[in-house]
């Protein structure tokens, strides 16, 4: 069963009530349709019952075309539904039909939407070919491009939209989505706002939503499309200072211009230098860096893990899952914090070797570095130099 979907865009209702909104009160999915001739054409989008809040307008274009305007959390999207003429209709009416969802797309764009339009478009797009953008059309669809999929490729490109069916590689069997005399055909589309394009992670035939007729529906799945950005830190991260505090900072200044001020100007660099780490490490580790007898050692945190672990295998042995469940839950919980707490006191045995001065950057393994590697000054530049580290206090 399909439980994770927002919206399920269908064609080909055959519904005579030109345009309707129902939902549901068991289910609380909301029905939003536009029909117009019984057994023939009519499209509809369904709902999900946890989006139905964000739907901000609908809107029925004719028995071919619908939208809904969603304003969801941080972003606005136009989801279409649209059903394009077979090959019984000629070029003129599948014009027409283009030339209307050209005007709702245009439309929606102005007002800030992404736009996002499915359905059966009878038309076979195929593979990208030789000077085709990427952007618009991927390498992985079904069968040969007929002229009615060089018309949805041209409209694709014309308003900065991208075909999803052919991005991503599938077995052919998750492709096609209509047979007729014994030939397959991936004749319904999902196409997306190019600026979705980043978002998307699948496409491919769902065999969970069935309407009992000759097509197959096609599932895709969407992100925000926004990547998290990463600060660049020479390949590591900084490490997080324990236990400092406001009170701590201040008296760590002060400790620290007491130490300093008689520090005379003149001499040899490397006694002052010396002179400085020293003070520094010293004076940070009285005012604020944590005591190691406040965190566990793993024998310790396996003995307090050892009765919990008992009752479950009693509570194993017994039959008691739902008890299993629980402990199982318990004994997760209390790893994680003992983990966190060794995390800690690691973190702090390297502070106590590297002085535990905040403003010291780019040290992390005591492995790698055993002194100061670069200090900042009042105005935010690092210096490694020891020269100019020397400056910094001067």
């Amino acid at each position: 069963m399909l439980n994770d979907w927002t919206a399920v865009c269908l064609s080909e209702t055959w519904r005579a009530e030109p345009s309707e909104t129902w939902g549901r009160p068991d289910y609380g999915q909301q029905f939003i349709g536009s029909g117009g001739t019984l057994g023939q054409r009519g499209v509809a989008i369904i709902l999900h019952k946890t989006y139905t809040k964000y739907c901000h307008a609908s809107r029925r274009v004719n028995e071919l075309i619908c939208h809904v305007d969603l304003h969801l959390p941080g972003d606005k999207v136009r989801l279409i539904s649209v059903y394009v003429p077979d090959g019984t209709f000629s070029d003129k009416k599948v014009a027409e039909v283009h030339e209307q969802l050209s005007k709702a797309i245009t439309k929606g764009k102005d007002k800030g939407y992404k736009i996002l339009a499915a359905g059966d478009w009878n038309a076979v797009v195929g593979q990208q070919v030789e000077d085709e953008s990427s952007a618009v059309i991927g390498k992985h669809g079904h069968g040969g491009r007929n002229a009615r999929g060089q018309w949805l490729v041209n409209f694709a490109t014309e308003h900065l939209l991208c075909i999803v069916n052919n991005i991503f590689r599938k077995k052919e069997d998750k492709l096609w989505t209509h047979e007729m005399n014994h030939v397959r055909l991936q004749l319904d589309y999902a196409v997306v706002d190019r600026r979705m394009r980043t978002g998307l992670r699948d496409a491919e035939v769902c065999y969970h939503f069935t309407t009992g007729v000759d097509h197959r529906s096609v599932a895709w799945s969407i992100g925000s499309g926004h990547k998290k950005q990463q600060r660049a830190t020479n390949g590591c991260k900084r490490i997080k200072l324990i236990g400092w505090t406001q009170s701590s900072q201040e008296a760590f200044q002060r400790s620290l211009d007491s130490r300093l001020c008689p520090l005379p100007m003149q001499g040899d660099i490397e006694q002052r230098y010396a002179h400085i780490e020293s003070a520094v490490g010293e004076v940070a580790w009285d005012c604020g860096i944590e005591q190691a007898s406040k965190h566990q050692s793993w024998e310790e945190c396996r003995q307090e893990l050892q009765r919990p672990i008992g009752l479950r295998k009693e509570a194993k042995r017994r039959g008691y899952y739902a008890a299993v469940t629980l402990l199982s839950k318990q004994i997760h919980k209390e790893a994680r914090r003992s983990q966190r707490s060794i995390k800690r006191e690691k973190v702090r045995a390297i502070l106590q070797e590297h002085k535990g001065l905040k403003s010291i950057a780019g040290i992390l393994d005591c492995k790698k570095q055993s002194k100061i590697s670069c200090v900042k000054d009042q105005a935010g530049s690092d210096h490694a130099d020891p020269q100019e580290i020397v400056d910094c206090f001067g």
